[in-house]
């Protein structure tokens, strides 16, 4: 939830201060989305750890295949700040094939766990639709027509629903005498 509004709120800055934006902004940019992918990476596996007894094997591969290419992404593009950092500009490391990978195999994996989320019935229908929209290929269309403002929303409901869900569980006392 909270990289999903942090990255909200960086790119609402960064829409306010654009063309005259510090170079330093591009970095700042690129370690907000590295912290929207890691929380994603928490997400899914919270999501999966809620609802694996709900789903059978179309649920567990659906979450490893978005699990390994949210990962794919988050390894191309902390490469890509470690590079830019170490050469001392931001778009020095361009993109990788890890990244580009990653990200048809997260949309993949993403857009079925968000199908099997919405039949699964454990979470509300929303969280399951958040994940829909908050795959990379509904994310491109978001960044291209809304420029980026709307990328971390999706991930903020996701989070929202976990932690509701979270909330509400009551786990029973243990009987150890």
């Amino acid at each position: 939830m909270g990289g999903g509004i942090a990255f909200v709120v960086l790119n609402f800055m960064t829409w306010l201060c654009t063309p005259n934006c510090p170079r330093s902004s591009s970095y700042v940019s690129l370690a907000f989305f590295i912290f929207l992918a890691f929380g994603a990476m928490v997400a899914l596996a919270s999501l999966h750890a809620i609802q694996r007894h709900c789903y059978g094997l179309l649920g567990t591969l659906s979450f490893l295949v978005s699990i390994v290419g949210v990962a794919m992404i988050f390894v191309g593009e902390f490469r890509s700040f470690v590079i830019g950092v170490m050469q001392g500009s931001p778009g020095a490391a361009a993109f990788s094939w890890l990244f580009i990978i990653g990200l048809l195999v997260a949309t993949v994996g993403i857009l079925a766990y968000g199908a099997v989320t919405i039949s699964a019935g454990e979470l509300p229908w929303w969280c399951g639709a958040a994940l829909l929209v908050g795959s990379p290929l509904v994310g491109l269309f978001l960044y291209l027509f809304a420029e980026g403002l709307l990328l971390g929303v999706p991930w903020a409901v996701v989070g929202y629903a976990i932690f509701r869900a979270g909330a509400t569980r009551v786990e029973q006392p243990s009987r150890v005498w």
